[in-house]
């Protein structure tokens, strides 16, 4: 039902509902209309979002990246370190597998000249 096609209804009307038949004057039915139109009426902008509830992030370690140049496995090494306490995070390539290339690098060499 239209709210403006209510506001033009007889000065009294008879409406049904369980109770039984009642009678509505005009001035009641157009006060009807009125909250209506208020119930439905839009909402300022700032009314209708409520703010969001603040996350509390995890303290993030401060890390610096190191680089570095193996001569002997002929390789860059990195190295993630914490900025805060200096330890290690990670490490690219670890130090096992640069004591192996260098000691892969060593025998191989050691061959090569043996041959030669």
């Amino acid at each position: 039902m239209d709210i403006r096609a209510a506001t033009q209804l007889p000065a009294s009307t008879t409406t049904v509902d369980r109770a039984g038949p009642q009678t509505t004057s005009g001035a009641q039915l157009s006060q009807d209309v009125e909250r209506a139109k208020r119930a439905s009426a839009p909402r300022e902008l700032a009314d209708s979002i409520a703010p969001a509830p603040e996350i509390e992030l995890p303290d993030l370690p401060y890390v610096r990246a190191e680089l570095s140049v193996d001569k002997a496995a002929r390789r860059v090494h990195t190295r993630l370190v914490d900025s805060n306490d200096g330890t290690v995070i990670r490490e690219y390539p670890t130090e096992e597998q640069l004591r192996y290339l260098r000691v892969t690098r060593e025998q191989i060499g050691k061959l090569l000249k043996a041959e030669a």
